[in-house]
């Protein structure tokens, strides 16, 4: 008891600091522009090549407040739909139990993007620190570009948080359309071989007529003897509970995410701009090539693993609607019929997507989108004389 205090205590002193230190950095941006111009610092110009710093210090503000209001009850529903998840999903068959996963373990996932995302982050930054601590940049610049990188760092995490969540909704989605095309090959199976099953292998057979309280085609395993109503049943029960689990996670990182995407979108179109004016103002050689190739690499590899991540689970979830339709051809149960009709309904009568408070999808169209208006805009922003710091 004392020890989840404790740590309740030290999560709400840790967010605290950082906000206050998003705050700080937010107010102080022109201060520490004009120390990266010098003696000859422009306001309006400071206020202009500060949208960078702010839009970072902005993002990790509004991820911290909603963490700090919503994660705890979200994680809550989340948790409690994928217990129940787990309750409707244990395999019928040794065959269906033993069978290999096509996709890897979430974990592992999470883990190889936490990794890439390190390794794009913390060496350029570091080194980019050192170099101002070798080039004897005032204190200040390198306490505005540290706060900058620890607030863009604790931002990444909290998408690769999300993106793990999400991705572990992909994996159950995929074991629920495996099941459903299980089923429909093991209706054929059992339609072929009624009295002989095809060894090894479970199949949904239809009762013979003998049985005077069965009525003629009601299918049933013929391992377990569950009728195939109940099983269709089950995996309604099971799709309902992942939607609502994607649906409780909206809460906590709608906003947040959003907002992330917008960020990196202005960090790319910046760090593009400040590319391109320092190549021809002030050239800083093979150096600045790399900074900028990491940077890119960086954001677009973030951008990219969460509108892919989601997408993917969506459509995984809408695949389930012709897998209904399979199984619906071969099965010759008007009960079992019933309940896959209930099943297609329940799906084409939801929206299941992510959205950004309505106001955008996170698809894979959005990443398309997103380069197209970063594009523009550096067009546009090119017409601009701001004058830049070779920070290379």
């Amino acid at each position: 008891m004392r020890r989840g205090w404790f740590c309740r205590l030290a999560g709400s002193l840790a967010a605290a600091l950082m906000v206050a230190l998003c705050v700080f950095n937010f107010i102080m941006t022109p201060y520490f522009e004009c120390q990266l111009d010098g003696d000859t610092c422009d306001e309006s110009v400071s206020m202009m090549a500060g949208i960078f710093a702010r839009s970072v210090s902005i993002t990790c503000l509004v991820t911290v407040a909603v963490v700090w209001r919503r994660y705890r009850g979200a994680m809550v529903a989340y948790r409690e739909r994928a217990e129940l998840i787990d309750t409707y999903s244990a395999p019928a068959t040794a065959a269906a139990a033993s069978a290999n996963s096509p996709y890897v373990d979430h974990s592992t996932f999470a883990g190889v993007v936490l990794c890439v995302c390190v390794t794009l982050i913390l060496p350029i930054n570091s080194f980019r620190l050192y170099r101002f601590v070798m080039d004897d940049r005032p204190v200040t610049v390198i306490l505005y570009f540290a706060l900058m990188y620890s607030q863009n760092l604790y931002v990444c995490l909290y998408e690769i948080h999300f993106v793990r969540l999400f991705y572990e909704l992909y994996t159950r989605y995929t074991d629920l359309n495996r099941d459903m095309e299980a089923i429909g090959e093991r209706i054929e199976d059992g339609r072929c071989a009624r009295d002989e099953p095809p060894p090894g292998r479970d199949g949904w057979i239809p009762y013979d007529g003998d049985d005077e309280h069965r009525p003629l085609y009601l299918y049933y395993s013929s391992a377990t003897g569950q009728p195939l109503v109940d099983a269709v049943e089950r995996l309604r029960i099971r799709h309902r509970l992942i939607r609502e689990a994607m649906d409780a996670l909206k809460p906590t990182f709608a906003v947040p995410i959003g907002l992330s995407l917008c960020n990196l979108c202005v960090m790319i179109l910046f760090d593009v701009y400040y590319h391109l004016k320092n190549s021809v103002d002030q050239p800083a050689g093979d150096l600045a090539n790399v900074y900028i190739f990491l940077w890119i690499a960086q954001y677009t590899f973030r951008f990219f693993v969460i509108t892919m991540t989601v997408d993917v689970t969506v459509k995984q979830a809408l695949r389930s609607k012709e897998t209904i339709t399979d199984v619906s051809r071969h099965c010759l149960d008007i009960s079992t019929k019933e309940e896959l009709q209930i099943f297609s309904n329940q799906i084409s009568s939801t929206a299941i997507e992510f959205t950004m408070c309505d106001l955008f999808s996170l698809n894979a169209r959005l990443f398309t989108s997103a380069v197209g208006v970063c594009i523009t805009y550096l067009v546009i922003l090119l017409q601009f004389k701001i004058k830049v710091d070779n920070v290379y």
